[in-house]
């Protein structure tokens, strides 16, 4: 569509149906006229909260004032965009890069104005701040800016990531907006007589429009905040304006048709799209294609394509101009088209790292206690700042931030709080040794399952070849540094002639399926046969339409194998694998069948384990001992996930979101005619579709009928085990394609789907489902940039028992991201991880916190094998703290106590400390001390020092002799004596102790205690 408009020189607004229409439209139009902006008017996201905040309607207002004042230009808006309310600023406050500004005007200035104080900005309205460093969300910006001042003058100006809290960019110069007392104004203030618009499909545009209306005016609480208007008084209004209306339809008012036809698909099938090619360039075409994927650059450098940098949401051919335009979705299926604006701003990943104060915590040495902040305290003559803990009989415990290790999470049952422990008292004592001896059992069995892997001698994969480097530069999206890493530690443990068993979690859509891709790569390209095992029929040919999308113009035999294919084609299937025909087979647990043989099988790779059997996973242990296994999971099983944290498999995990993820916003709550209808009224606005989750095959033909009277305009279908195979494998296949805007289906739909405008889920009698279930189905939404939203809903008269309360409950409280890891440790604490050996997969062996009982289990690990139990303590007698002067907000502190008392390298170390200088400016000495006494506490790890007292005056280190001799020896400025030295104190002693910890890392010396 955005060809249609070309250039035009002239404001033009360009109407569109659905928010998804028009942020592929911005996305393209970005694509194909790099010199000309795109301004997108933002609707209002219909949420009592947002129809009612002013810094929406602000910053509606300012993209209108800005459009208009370009002269020329483009600004793409949806029905709902145009009748939402605007409102213009008439209190300003500029502010440039070496101003002098008073920083008490400034935060009287926002609070007057409207905006909001918060501890992390990340939503227009709000601010933050902290010293010398202010955060503010300008309603007119899509980004939030950070202003660093030296004393009174403004010493920078950038833009930061609201997620990340880092920051982007820099700029000379803004301008604030008030958010209070501004005025409104309408669309006819700004447009003037030589403007124009352009509809698309104006009967859809009518329809999304009154469907807006109508949710509006649900949703707003007063009279005067209602929408008192239709959308053809308002089209009427804006008579002055010429408009363009564009059908996508045979229409008895066409003036002209537009020679416009859609580019044919070829799905990989490079032979196809060069023949198409050379046919083109015969009937005298330009072509052109849009795409990122180095790899079709490069295959396509020496053809008559004109290959351009971006990517498209799909191809066109021009028949007037003689002109092609093929996009990544016509080459291979794919297309990474998206627009940058979102529609919901991300809540900080901050916020998961901190400890709530009120929170149930396991204290290593007290046990069971309640979290109480932070506390400060003068010793010494300097003021420290300690942590606070509550035990039974209100006894309270101050101890140093350093020690804030020896405190664990304790994941609590709403009901079923713990009983705080004795502060001193003997229950906590005795459980310990319990634990501890549980604990040395335990880890004698893991040293000999090490000692029996390590002799077990499987097969070295080749390492990486170009061919290889050629396919993951071919990944439309960026990695995640998450993803990288799992990459990195599966390509080594294949490249091991050990068998690998690593467990690799990652929350739905977070990219496990990319890192399966490279290893399943990997293996064929060393020659061996790959077997990926799902759950389901119908996630096994999504996987296998994925495989072949992402291996396309690679020599790679891919095949899938289910109970539902025809005897005939399941023999053939079977006769190629076994001679070697096929390099990759996917399947459901039909491809561990008697009758399934392998030519040279290297990797296994099993998709969502904790929906196969104990017997099928024993079996697989069995028969392929000596075959890499890679497992997926985004819940895991409570064994699988304790013998990965115990460290008897290797783990990795996918905790960091994909980029533009948004948070999907859970509601759990009884059945309600009115909300449901609001929901799928939303999508449909939007453009959306709907999974519509019934597991009663008997009652979903009734439920299918229900939703048509509600939704008459809307596409419904089915889906459900019982189906006709093929019946059921179109409707899953036409849902996909986005012909079906309602899927009415059963929980066949949990595993692994992958529809990116699917953004909404009701699920009825949702109390009949597992955690794990009702987390998986979660999955199937919000993949992509737009904002989702989940509905677990049950009957308002059923009587809801306390465990079905308890799962909803939990799905409540669970992040709308990352929270899948998060849930399986969740059932791991609540449910145990079962046997070490044997087949039980879970139920209790410790009565204690999991990180507490796991951290019991390492120290026994490392005294079977003599290794270092434990980091010197450290005793710090000067001022070492985030002072409350810098950070005023207690939670953002806790927070930063916790990351930087976690880091596990220098590396990172230094990471830690540019971010903070970024986002709270030059850390103050007691802050400088804390970060060195850390690289201290790094360093020393593996030196075996037993004590590290630190003080303004001097530095006093204990350990074996030999080791301290080493250390010190040459040292002048350091007093050495049999097993203990003392050297120089305060910030010139730390430093000059991290020299000389360096020293002895860099030189590598092993030393063991």
């Amino acid at each position: 569509m955005p060809w249609i408009c070309g250039e035009p020189g002239i404001p033009l607004i360009v109407v569109l149906p659905t928010l998804q229409e028009a942020q592929t439209f911005c996305s393209d139009r970005e694509s194909l006229f790099r010199s000309s902006r795109t301004l997108f008017l933002k609707p209002v996201p219909l949420d009592k909260d947002s129809i009612h905040d002013p810094a929406f309607s602000l910053e509606r207002g300012e993209t209108l004032s800005i459009w208009k004042a370009q002269k020329s230009g483009i600004l793409v808006a949806t029905p709902g965009s145009l009748l939402g309310p605007l409102k213009k600023s008439d209190s300003f406050f500029t502010i440039t890069k070496g101003q002098i500004v008073h920083r008490d005007e400034l935060v009287r200035w926002l609070t007057q104005n409207g905006f909001t104080r918060s501890d992390l900005v990340w939503s227009p309205g709000q601010f933050a701040s902290r010293g010398f460093i202010f955060d503010i969300f300008n309603p007119g910006r899509s980004l939030p800016l950070r202003i660093e001042f030296s004393d009174e003058e403004v010493e920078s100006i950038r833009v930061f990531q609201p997620n990340s809290q880092r920051s982007v960019g820099s700029m000379e110069s803004m301008k604030l907006q008030g958010i209070k007392h501004a005025r409104g104004l309408t669309l006819n203030d700004i447009i003037e007589p030589d403007h124009r618009i352009l509809l698309f499909d104006p009967e859809r545009i009518e329809t999304q429009a009154e469907t807006y209306i109508w949710l509006w005016n649900n949703l707003a609480e007063d009279a005067e905040d209602k929408i008192s208007f239709s959308w053809h008084n308002f089209y009427l209004s804006l008579s002055k304006l010429q408009k363009l209306r564009i059908h996508n339809a045979d229409t008895k008012r066409t003036r002209w048709r537009i020679p416009v036809e859609h580019c044919p698909p070829f799905r990989g099938n490079m032979d196809s799209l060069l023949s198409a090619i050379h046919q083109w360039q015969e009937d005298q075409f330009s072509i052109y294609l849009f795409t990122d994927n180095p790899v079709m650059q490069e295959r396509l450098s020496n053809s008559p394509v004109n290959i351009c940098s971006g990517s498209l949401s799909n191809g066109f051919i021009d028949l007037q101009d003689k002109r092609i335009v093929i996009s990544d979705l016509e080459v291979s299926g794919v297309s990474n088209s998206w627009y940058s604006q979102r529609d919901f701003n991300p809540i900080p990943s901050d916020w998961q790292e901190g400890i709530q104060v009120g929170e149930y915590v396991v204290h290593r040495e007290h046990g069971v206690a309640l979290f109480q902040g932070l506390e400060k305290v003068s010793l010494d003559e300097h003021e420290h700042e300690m942590l606070v803990l509550e035990f039974a009989e209100g006894k309270r415990l101050l101890f140093p931030i350093f020690n804030f290790s020896k405190i664990s999470s304790l994941s609590v049952i709403p009901g079923e709080e713990p009983e705080l422990d004795v502060l001193g008292g003997k229950r906590w004592k005795n459980r310990l040794q319990k634990d501890r001896a549980s604990a040395r059992e335990d880890a004698r069995a893991i040293i000999n399952i090490f000692a029996h892997r390590e002799m077990l001698e499987g097969y070295g994969f080749n390492e990486d070849s170009s061919m290889l480097g050629d396919f993951e530069k071919a990944f439309p999206f960026i990695e995640t540094s998450d993803q990288l890493s799992a990459i990195e530690s599966v390509k080594k443990d294949m490249e091991n002639t050990i068998p690998m068993d690593r467990l690799l979690v990652g929350d739905v859509g977070y990219g496990k399926t990319e890192v399966a891709l490279r290893a399943a790569f990997k293996a064929v390209d060393s020659g061996k046969q790959v077997a990926f095992l799902v759950p389901t029929t119908v996630l096994a040919q999504q996987h296998f339409q994925t495989f072949s999308v992402r291996f396309a113009g690679f020599p790679i035999n891919i095949a899938y194998l289910s109970r539902f294919q025809k005897p005939r084609e399941q023999k053939d299937i079977l006769q190629r694998l076994r001679e070697g025909q096929i390099d990759i087979i996917i399947g459901t647990s039909r491809i561990i069948q008697k009758d399934v043989t392998f030519r040279d099988l290297g990797l296994l790779i099993i998709d969502e384990e904790h929906r196969f059997g104990v017997v099928h996973k024993e079996k697989l242990k069995k028969e392929y001992s000596l075959v890499d296994v890679l497992t997926l999971s985004a819940t895991p099983i409570p064994r699988t996930l304790s013998l990965s944290l115990q460290g008897l498999r290797p783990i990795s995990i996918l905790a960091t979101p994909p980029e533009n993820r948004i948070p999907v916003t859970t509601y759990v709550g009884p059945w309600n005619d009115h909300l449901v209808l609001e929901a799928v009224s939303r999508e449909l606005t939007r453009g959306g579709q709907i999974f519509f989750v019934h597991n009663r095959v008997k009652t979903i033909y009734q439920r299918v009928e229900t939703l048509r009277q509600m939704f008459p305009q809307a596409t419904i279908a089915d889906a459900h085990g019982q189906m006709n195979n093929k019946e059921l494998e179109k409707h899953m296949l036409d849902f996909y394609a986005g012909t079906i805007d309602i899927l009415v289906c059963t929980t066949i739909i949990e595993s692994g789907l992958d529809v990116g405008r699917a953004n909404t889920l009701i699920v009825d009698d949702s109390h009949e489902m597992g955690l794990a279930q009702l987390y998986q189905l979660r999955g199937r939404i919000g993949r992509r940039s737009q904002a989702a939203f989940a509905f677990f809903l049950y009957p308002r008269e059923s009587v809801i028992g306390e465990e079905s309360r308890e799962r909803l409950e939990a799905m409540a409280s669970l992040p709308g991201m990352g929270g899948g890891y998060n849930l399986a440790l969740h059932d791991l604490k609540i449910r145990g991880g079962g046997e070490l050996l044997g087949t039980m997969q879970h139920g209790h062996r410790s009565g204690v916190a999991l990180d507490h009982y796991y951290h019991l289990l390492q120290e026994e690990i490392r005294k079977i094998r003599g290794e270092i139990l434990k980091e010197p303590e450290i005793i710090v007698e000067l001022e070492s703290n985030i002072p409350a002067s810098f950070i005023p907000q207690d939670n953002v502190r806790i927070v930063l106590y916790r990351k930087i008392l976690r880091l596990a390298s220098l590396k990172d170390m230094e990471n830690l400390v540019q971010e903070i200088r970024d986002r709270f400016g030059t850390p103050p000495l007691s802050f400088r001390s804390f970060l060195d006494i850390t690289r201290i506490r790094i360093l020393s790890r593996e030196t075996g020092l037993y004590n590290i007292r630190v003080s303004r005056e001097e530095i006093r280190i204990e350990g074996p002799d030999e080791m301290i001799q080493d250390l010190f020896r040459g040292r002048s400025s350091w007093l050495t004596s049999s097993g203990y030295s003392v050297g120089p104190g305060g910030q010139k002693g730390l430093q000059y102790l991290i020299s000389i910890l360096k020293d002895r890392t860099e030189s590598s010396t092993t030393f063991v205690s």
